[in-house]
């Protein structure tokens, strides 16, 4: 890395991987940092058949085997990630990066298919209570390491798990399972929603999750800086 520059260390410093990746490197890199405008166009291409470890929002995220390429145009990179494993399931989707900032201005787009959710709720949250297999989908603008300034929207459905214990829900499990013995870890066959990201809450107008037994149907925010829920709900039973 050093001899692309004195600044092409750190941008590459995140990703730690536990063998030696296969790369194939092509194109140009201007040295003059001074420059205004840099003319460095250059393509990395990532082929690993070990596990990169990746801090992203204070997470340190494992991902397996995985495939992908970085490009680096002027000041901006940007990470393609074709494949990779995630927590049991698959991951791919890109995110641009200014490097001409500390915290960088990023656009990230992900798709999970076949999470196991239980052991994302324990890597972000050390929640160890929910379970289910998650699928999803989200866009996002931002500043990297700065969650108050995240903008976006995606979905996600969790299918076969026990949803209504997972934290910001965990309020409405105490309450219902007053009345419901044992509501928080009833197995709910699915939840889903669309939601929105901005000022450091997520908002929903259509959380839908059923079970055989009952049906939660609501809509509201959850401001995850804070850990605040404003929250509507109608319980069918």
């Amino acid at each position: 890395a050093p001899v692309l520059g004195g600044k092409f260390p750190t941008y590459v410093a995140p990703y730690r991987f536990q063998g030696a990746p296969n790369l194939t490197v092509n194109g140009l890199v201007d040295l003059d940092d001074t420059k205004e405008k840099l003319d460095t166009d250059l393509t990395v291409v990532v082929d690993a058949d070990s596990v990169m470890k990746w801090k992203l929002f204070g997470v340190d995220f494992a991902f397996g085997s995985p495939k992908g390429t970085l490009t680096f145009q002027g000041r901006d990179m940007t990470v393609k990630l074709r494949r990779a494993g995630l927590f049991d399931g698959v991951i791919d989707g890109s995110i641009t990066l200014d490097l001409s900032t500390p915290n960088p201005r990023h656009e990230t787009n992900i798709e999970l298919r076949k999470v196991d959710f239980r052991k994302l709720m324990v890597e972000c949250f050390n929640y160890e209570e929910s379970r289910g297999t998650l699928n999803g989908d989200v866009t996002m603008t931002g500043r990297l390491g700065m969650l108050e300034t995240i903008n976006g929207k995606g979905s996600m459905e969790i299918s076969d798990g026990y949803v209504t214990s997972i934290p910001f829900l965990g309020g409405l499990s105490v309450l219902l399972g007053a009345v419901i013995p044992n509501f928080g870890y009833a197995l709910a066959d699915r939840a889903a929603c669309d939601f929105t990201l901005a000022k450091g809450y997520i908002a929903t107008e259509n959380l839908d999750i059923h079970s055989t037994n009952f049906t939660l149907i609501g809509e509201g925010r959850y401001q995850f800086i804070k850990d605040d829920l404003d929250l509507n709900m109608r319980v069918n039973v």
